[in-house]
């Protein structure tokens, strides 16, 4: 919903316009009014209590005096459905005009609920409860489809832009009066719905009086304000929270809008000159970059206090639904969608348990940041990019981000560039995959057994478990080492550590932890260790290749043991075992072309990009892999064979290790079946791509474990414990990452061999 005014400017007088109207034009306007009013007496008819249409009426009237209004703005404008550098009026009214005028038939349903009484059913009023919102929220849904449809088939005309703004405007009156009068907000609120109305019969009378009206600037708070009005008002509707907490949440919702019709009427009236703009959209650009962290500041102090007021009740698993969408605001990880989330949690417990004023409190400063954003310091802000339509600027948080960019390393290493997500869709469907993995993880899971579990650990324990994953990590740099060694380029044992250690955290950050942090070990190599820049890809390509294929070897005969005793059926089993036999055939396959000199990667995704014609960053890819599989073919026929071979091994048997006392720690000591089951269950948990392996770890060992009859608990507890060392990880490879970045600005690059 804007507050620019709509005019029409395109033909003059209506009247004139409607003259020339193409016949065929006027026919598809009117069925498509007498397809609505069809709709309208049916769904009356089906949704009334009693059955009978003339006891319908109290419902139809208000409904068809809206559908009126709809099919009357439709009329009024017909001679502005124009098709993009089309001179004539076009005689179809196209999906998109057709879209826009469903939204208007459900806003006029909507308005059939104004005067509701569903009488003495029980069944009937918890059915009829649920309309008035859900079909709202799907016209405001639609709100965004019709515009999106019409872009993307080049069918946007004048007339689809008039009827989504009126149309907005006449859906927040709607319903505005609906909630109203049916006590779901208070009486105030109608001044939302007549807002829009009352600006723009301010704006006619200063046209009939000759005064001038100057454009209102920018839209997209106006849009902004708009979207969640509208997402508001539908979810109001609903039956789910009490009239006192709706209450408490109207003005949040309201005054932002009421300030936007206030400001566009100063501007419009010529009040405020164009220096004053720019001054206060600065102020406000700036307040928005600076009062979110202190809004999360509050919400981190808030969530505390409620969690040390509430009562001594055992814990859930339920409680790490509000505590993880919390966190993410706090930390600003999708904060707009995890506080919508944690909003309508909060809003839901404070219905069903009553009103506090710290829950409100925490509630409302959960709406603010829905409203404002999260601000500086945020970590990761897809929705400001969709919400928005442009990036965000000019916050310090952005700023790190562009000196992230810049490629003034020796290879152009961009990690913020080559390691972010395809898309902020894709993001948001992780983010989703994740939250519905750790949900169905911990349901049914009791936090104070967990904690339990853990807490038996003493403290040579924790000493053993951390020494272990040292020699984990050891295992890994030393087969590093060698592949250096081979190449004439040795490198500090310690110094190696150093960097895989910032490399998992990349790898952590990024989806599926197997791969993620390897340019930012080439880019220790050649800016702190001075290896040439062919020579440090080959080394870390050689290395992840390797190591993959020993993941893809150890679930494959793992599989193979593991899965038949998991099958029932024994079809489906001989199929497991038969393409787990062929992964291992591959493998070897892949093994021997390498030591033979081949470049069977390399070609194959060359082959496959050629085919699908997605050439994208797909030339620095086959390079790389073709500097690795050069370099694998010495390796696997020279004497470090063996000794790479070890290296493999021992990070193995340490792997295997760390999970046999990680759950015999905590009272689950594991048979040699056992431990393979829930070790194969964790590698593939952990190359899936999810950053860390967040969900699918948690749900692969609930999976394994009570598949073998064990205790849910146990697993939670495992995974509680790789958390804290995964946590521990990346902690300490973030603060390595981020000081060796810092320390190379002051460096001048070398450049690579290849680049003079």
């Amino acid at each position: 919903m804007s507050n620019a005014p709509a005019t029409d400017r395109d033909t003059g007088p209506t009247g004139g316009a409607a003259a020339a109207l193409p016949e065929m034009l006027r026919h598809r306007a009117a069925r498509e009014a007498l397809g609505h009013s069809f709709l309208l007496l049916a769904f009356f008819y089906a949704v009334n209590p009693a059955g009978a249409l003339i006891d319908s009426l109290w419902r139809i009237i208000p409904a068809a005096a809206v559908l009126t209004a709809v099919h009357g703005l439709l009329w009024r404008h017909l001679h502005r459905n124009r098709l993009p550098g089309a001179p004539v009026i076009a005689s179809r009214l196209g999906a998109a005009n057709r879209i826009t005028l469903l939204r208007g038939l459900l806003i006029s349903l909507t308005a059939g609920f104004l005067f509701d009484n569903t009488g003495g059913d029980p069944a009937a009023s918890a059915f009829l409860a649920w309309l008035p919102g859900g079909l709202y929220l799907t016209a405001a849904v639609l709100d965004g489809v019709d515009g999106a449809w019409a872009r993307r088939t080049g069918t946007t005309t004048p007339l689809g832009q008039t009827l989504d703004v009126q149309f907005d405007a006449l859906g927040v009156m709607v319903a505005c009066a609906v909630a109203v009068s049916t006590r779901r907000l208070p009486a105030y609120y109608l001044v939302a719905g007549a807002a829009y109305y009352l600006f723009q019969l301010g704006l006619c009378c200063r046209r009939r009086r000759g005064k001038p009206i100057y454009p209102a600037g920018s839209r997209t708070f106006a849009r902004l304000m708009a979207g969640f009005q509208m997402g508001f008002l539908g979810i109001a509707l609903l039956p789910i929270f009490t009239d006192k907490v709706l209450a408490v949440v109207a003005p949040v919702f309201l005054l932002p809008l009421l300030a936007g019709f206030v400001w566009d009427w100063w501007v419009m009236r010529g009040r405020i000159d164009a220096i004053a703009i720019r001054r206060w959209e600065t102020r406000v650009l700036t307040l928005s970059a600076k009062a979110p962290p202190v809004l999360r500041g509050g919400l981190l102090v808030a969530g505390g206090g409620m969690l040390i007021s509430s009562p001594g009740a055992p814990f859930s698993g339920s409680l790490f639904v509000p505590a993880g969408l919390g966190l993410m605001v706090v930390a600003g990880v999708a904060g707009r969608t995890a506080a919508l989330l944690l909003s309508l949690v909060l809003a839901y417990r404070a219905s069903v348990a009553g009103i506090s004023p710290l829950l409100m409190t925490t509630m409302v400063g959960t709406l603010l940041i829905l409203l404002t954003g999260t601000g500086a310091g945020s970590l990761w802000r897809p929705e400001d990019a969709f919400l928005l339509e442009k990036p965000v600027d000019g916050e310090p948080s952005q700023h790190l981000g562009s000196r992230m960019r810049r490629k003034d390393t020796r290879l152009g290493l961009s990690p913020m560039n080559r390691f972010s997500f395809r898309s902020t869709v894709v993001k948001l469907l992780i983010v989703m995959a994740v939250a519905g993995l750790l949900y169905w993880a911990w349901r049914g899971v009791s936090l104070d057994v967990v904690v339990s579990a853990i807490g038996r650990w003493r403290w040579f324990q924790w000493l053993l478990f951390a020494v272990l994953n040292l020699f984990i990590l050891g295992a890994m740099c030393w087969r590093w080492s060698f592949i250096l060694r081979q190449m004439g380029h040795p490198v500090g044992f310690a110094a190696l550590i150093r960097c895989r250690m910032g490399a998992n955290f990349l790898s952590y950050i990024t989806p599926g932890p197997q791969f993620g942090g390897e340019p930012f070990q080439v880019y220790c190599l050649v800016t702190r260790h001075q290896v040439p820049a062919e020579a440090a890809s080959a080394s870390v390509a050689v290395d992840r290749l390797l190591e993959l294929m020993g993941t893809l070897l150890f679930l494959s005969l793992g599989g193979i043991i593991v899965l038949p005793s998991l099958v029932e059926n024994s079809a489906v089993m001989l199929t497991v075992v038969a393409v787990m036999a062929g992964v291992v055939l591959i493998i070897g396959v892949l093994l021997y072309a390498l030591a033979t000199g081949g470049a069977p990667l390399s070609r194959l995704i060359g082959r496959a990009v050629q085919w699908i014609g997605w050439q994208k960053g797909v030339p620095t890819l086959v390079a790389f892999l073709q500097a690795g599989e050069r370099q694998a073919s010495g390796i696997l026929t020279n004497r470090f064979c063996g000794w790479y071979a070890l290296g493999g091994l021992l990070q193995w048997s340490g792997f295997l290790a760390e999970l046999w006392i990680i759950y015999a720690f905590i009272g689950t000591p594991l048979s040699a079946y056992a431990l393979l089951t829930v070790a194969v269950a964790a590698r593939l948990a952990f190359l899936l791509p999810l950053p860390g392996g967040l969900g699918a770890l948690e749900a692969s060992q609930m999976l394994a474990l009570t598949s073998l009859g064990g205790d849910p608990a146990a697993a939670a507890a495992a995974c509680g414990i790789m958390r804290v060392r995964d946590l521990m990880v990346i902690s300490t490879g973030a603060g390595l990452a981020l000081r060796w970045r810092q320390s190379s600005h002051a460096k001048t690059p070398v450049r690579p061999p290849d680049a003079a």
